[in-house]
């Protein structure tokens, strides 16, 4: 069977401020965009499927503020990957002059 999307995620509250939604919907992915969301898509058009029914889907978020020091506060500095990258975190910057 040809599917349409190589992704499917079902059933989130997707929340887009953009557009004003919010509300439970379905969101296809094909080539890595978005190409539909609708309140009910097909499961038999992605290659694979995603429930995340009880979740909420929404553009990057952006954490503007953290205090990251791993070997310079002694016991309680942070490391930057487990603080960023391992929880969700898609960008992340040093201020110059900052340790890392």
């Amino acid at each position: 069977m040809d599917t349409q999307f190589d992704l499917l995620l079902r059933g989130g509250r997707v929340i887009d401020p953009a557009t004003g939604r919010d509300g439970v919907a379905d969101i296809a992915i094909a080539g890595g965009r978005i190409v539909a969301i609708e309140t009910s898509l097909s499961a038999d058009a992605a290659r694979d499927v995603i429930d995340v029914s009880g979740k909420i889907v929404t553009a990057g978020l952006i954490d503007t503020h953290a205090h990251v020091y791993q070997h310079v506060t002694g016991r309680f500095g942070l490391n930057a990957d487990m603080v960023g990258v391992r929880s969700g975190v898609t960008r992340w910057w040093i201020r110059a002059g900052q340790a890392a």
